[in-house]
């Protein structure tokens, strides 16, 4: 299908002012409703997947583990937990909070984040309680554990080492104990042998070898959230102020109705999305390919927000413009106004973390409310991945956060999904719509969803206002990559 020529608006020229829409991009409202149906069903595939127990990708449901946990022998022998466990993490951050924390009356509800899924849980978390607590929180719990007719014996041994531990010198002490613990629970076992004694004591120096390493994250992200406010809420004043002012216009322009060329490329992005994920769950461990290599393999996707030119005959020059792969006002210019922008949306994101923390919150006092059963913690896929991530995973994941993302998703959904519902919506539903469908092809829970729209409806609005996508584009790589660097940071000095 034919398009105007590109001559019609030079690709590095400054956009025209907006305000007036051009004529339409190429398609039909017939193809363009055929697109709409094939992207309701394919993302209902994606969300599904996503969002419903025993669809997850190489998740347990909670139903599947305690069958499994019903049908598995008593007498089993105890394994270790795997350091990159994400209890294990958890457990060692809430103790290394403690020894580092002025606030000791949060405490308990820091105990009740805590795994419990299993005994072997109940065991480890109840080692964290008298640490935490002191000897009578984990009393309360080994009682509970102590009583249960089916316990596998090796975890009754150490729970009664225990109790005995906790009802007198409030550590283990005789080594046979301690080298049993520590061959069944690892790093608790070593725990249950120095509660109580000083942080300066070698064993529990050795212990809590990796608290430097993670003050030092947690001094780096105190300092990122200062500056961040500071910043973020000075920026939010100025852009309001402008915007008042009418000195903030936005230069995008969007096209006429009745196009369909980029809403077209969404299904495609999706299918093969779909596809690679489907593929990827059964290869490499069939294969035998390193643990990087579906991280590496998504980059194939970076053709699919092509699909306009390869498939629909639109020039590569046309296809900038009408995307934002353009100069706009100049580069640096662009990357100055996308730091001021993610700047102002900073307090903004800020507030949907926030809500999203109540959501958590509100969810779990329904549930257990309704059932009486503690409600596990949303996970999130991407922090699962760093716990256990080697170098070459780490390497692959960086990667695809600060280049593939700003380059793939700020095509596919500021470049040709917004463009194609500016010509039909006003700027702040386009914007919505692009930031919920960017929102749902990330694999987290529903709940959790929240901050990345936030994120997808800040950088749409940047599109508009700059035109050019070197504003979003930048910020979404810088966003991806403090955020990454944090995380292994923090992860990997508790996996130390």
């Amino acid at each position: 299908m034919s398009t105007f020529p590109p001559s019609a608006q030079p690709p590095e020229s400054p956009p025209v002012q907006g305000g007036l829409a051009s004529r339409p991009d190429p398609g039909s409202r017939t193809a363009a409703k055929i697109a709409w149906v094939l992207v309701a069903v394919l993302m209902g595939v994606l969300v599904a997947g996503n969002q419903i127990p025993g669809c997850q990708r190489g998740k347990t449901t909670v139903v599947e583990k305690a069958l499994e946990e019903k049908e598995a022998p008593t007498h089993k022998e105890i394994e270790p937990p795997d350091p990159a466990d994400k209890g294990t993490l958890t457990a060692k951050l809430t103790a290394a909070w403690n020894q580092i924390s002025p606030m000791k009356s949060d405490a308990d509800a820091a105990l009740d984040t805590l795994p419990t899924a299993t005994d072997e849980d109940r065991i480890r978390t109840a080692i964290i309680a008298a640490d935490i607590s002191g000897p009578k929180a984990a009393l309360q719990r080994l009682e509970a554990l102590i009583d249960k007719p089916d316990l596998n014996p090796a975890l009754a041994e150490d729970a009664a080492t225990l109790r005995t531990a906790y009802e007198g010198p409030g550590r283990v002490t005789d080594a046979d104990d301690v080298a049993r613990l520590v061959k069944h629970h690892g790093w608790f076992g070593k725990l249950a042998a120095t509660h109580g004694l000083d942080a300066s004591d070698p064993q529990r120096k050795e212990l809590f070898a990796f608290l430097p390493r993670l003050v030092g994250a947690f001094v780096l992200l105190g300092l990122i959230v200062v500056v961040g406010a500071v910043g973020g809420i000075t920026a939010l004043i100025i852009l309001l102020i402008r915007t008042s002012q009418g000195q903030v216009r936005p230069v995008f322009t969007p096209p006429s109705p009745g196009g369909s060329v980029y809403l077209e490329t969404l299904p495609f992005f999706v299918a093969g999305f779909l596809l690679l994920h489907l593929v990827l769950e059964r290869v490499p461990a069939a294969w035998g390919l390193p643990p990087w290599a579906p991280l590496a393999a998504q980059w194939a996707l970076i053709v699919l927000p092509l699909y306009p030119v390869l498939f629909r005959g639109v020039s590569w020059a046309q296809f900038r413009q009408d995307v934002g792969l353009h100069s706009g006002r100049g580069f640096w210019r662009e990357v100055g106004s996308g730091l001021f922008a993610y700047l102002a949306l900073l307090p903004v994101l800020a507030v949907a973390m926030g809500l999203t923390l109540v959501l958590i919150v509100l969810k779990a006092l329904v549930e257990h409310a309704l059932t009486g059963a503690e409600s596990p913690a949303p996970s999130n896929p991407i922090a699962e991945v760093i716990a256990g991530a080697t170098p070459g995973v780490m390497i692959a994941l960086f990667l695809l956060a600060t280049l593939w993302a700003p380059l793939v998703e700020e095509t596919m959904f500021r470049g040709c999904i917004f463009r194609h519902l500016r010509s039909r919506m006003p700027m702040l539903l386009a914007a919505g719509v692009s930031a919920l469908l960017f929102g749902l092809m990330h694999s987290y829970g529903l709940i959790l969803l929240g901050p990345v729209i936030t994120l997808g409806f800040g950088f749409a609005l940047m599109r508009e206002w700059r035109g050019s996508m070197i504003a979003s584009m930048v910020v979404h790589g810088l966003h991806n990559g403090i955020v990454l660097t944090l995380a292994f940071l923090v992860l990997g000095a508790l996996k130390g």
